[in-house]
Parts: structure tokens; C-alpha cells; sequence
């Protein structure tokens, strides 16, 4: 019942997810609301799984189709299909960051025809960072597999291969305060 309590309070799409933390620790700008709704939607699907999992049919689809209502909500808001761009020009938004191209694509919330102009985008902010990460904790996973799922390895090993800030390398080996273990 704890779990069904929980999608139940998320239903009421409570103002903290699109006020939240968004991407913790990132360099960039927080693209807030839009990884709130990713959080919302991850939430809806993970819980449709287990519902089916659990022979809960009705369930399973109300929040497989509510978790579908929240990406059609993502690209409406946020993507522009002339650009590949995922932004939001109100306060506090972002435009085109690691994190805002990266999530959709690992997500899989990027309508099919605009997949291409979307993983273009993030691979050109990967370059301008110079193969740096800009995003933070939760968007790293994003960034990597977004990268890999769609045939962009070497960027992606390009940037677990940085030595100068930021970096896993900096992080590990700089001498002013590096880590003994990996974020202690």
C-alpha cells in the first residue's frame, strides 16, 4: 500500500517536482523542471512494471499510459523540434545543456524523428565542453549512456579520460584535495 500511496501522492503533482533539486552538483544550468518530470515519469513506469509484475493488469497500463502523458508533457514544453534542442526560456531555465539533451535521449522520451537532431545537439555541447562534464550527479549516468546508446563511445570515453577539472580524473588525482575514495 506504501507504494501505491506514493504514485497516489505523485498524481497530485505536488509543486516540489518541478521545484526540486534537479540535476544535484551540476556545473551547468539546472534544467530543474524538465528532470523533475524525467523523476515523475521514471517514477510512473517503474511502478506500472512492478504492478504487472504483481498480475495488477489495470495498473500496470493506467501508469504506463500516465508515465507516456508525462513525456508527451516533456517534449511539449521543453523541445523544440525545429532544433533538437531540449530548453526552458523561463526563470531558472537552461538551453541545450548535457543534462537537458542527455535525459530525454537515455529516457527514451525523444519522438523517433527527432532522435538524430537531438544526440547532434549533445554531441556538440560534449565538444564545446571540451569533453569536460558539465552535469551533475544524477546526469552523469544520462550523459554516458545517452552517448553509448547512440554510437557516441569516443565521446564518452573522452570524458571519463579528463585529468583537469572537471573530471573523475581531477577528482581522483588533484593535489589539493583529491579523494581517497571516489565523492568520500
Amino acid at each position: 500500500p506504501y507504494l501505491q500511496d506514493y504514485v497516489r501522492f505523485l498524481d497530485t503533482r505536488p509543486p516540489a517536482i518541478e521545484q526540486g533539486l534537479g540535476d544535484w552538483m551540476a556545473l551547468e544550468q539546472k534544467a530543474i523542471r524538465l528532470t523533475g518530470l524525467g523523476f515523475l515519469a521514471a517514477s510512473y513506469l517503474s511502478y506500472s512494471n512492478i504492478s504487472a509484475i504483481l498480475g495488477l493488469a489495470d495498473e500496470a497500463a493506467r501508469y504506463r499510459a500516465a508515465a507516456a502523458a508525462v513525456y508527451a508533457e516533456i517534449n511539449t514544453r521543453f523541445l523544440n523540434p525545429e532544433t533538437g534542442v531540449y530548453r526552458d526560456l523561463g526563470a531558472g531555465g537552461f538551453n541545450g545543456t548535457q543534462c537537458g539533451q542527455a535525459m530525454p535521449l537515455f529516457m527514451q522520451i525523444v519522438p523517433q524523428n527527432l532522435t538524430a537532431a537531438v544526440v547532434d545537439v549533445l554531441s556538440s555541447v560534449v565538444s564545446a565542453s571540451k569533453n569536460h562534464f558539465e552535469v551533475g550527479a544524477f546526469g552523469i549516468k544520462w550523459l554516458l549512456m545517452a552517448l553509448s546508446d547512440h554510437g557516441l563511445q569516443d565521446p564518452a570515453l573522452a570524458l571519463l579520460l579528463q585529468t583537469d577539472y572537471p573530471s573523475f580524473g581531477y577528482m581522483l588525482s588533484n593535489p589539493n584535495d583529491n579523494a581517497t575514495t571516489v565523492w568520500e
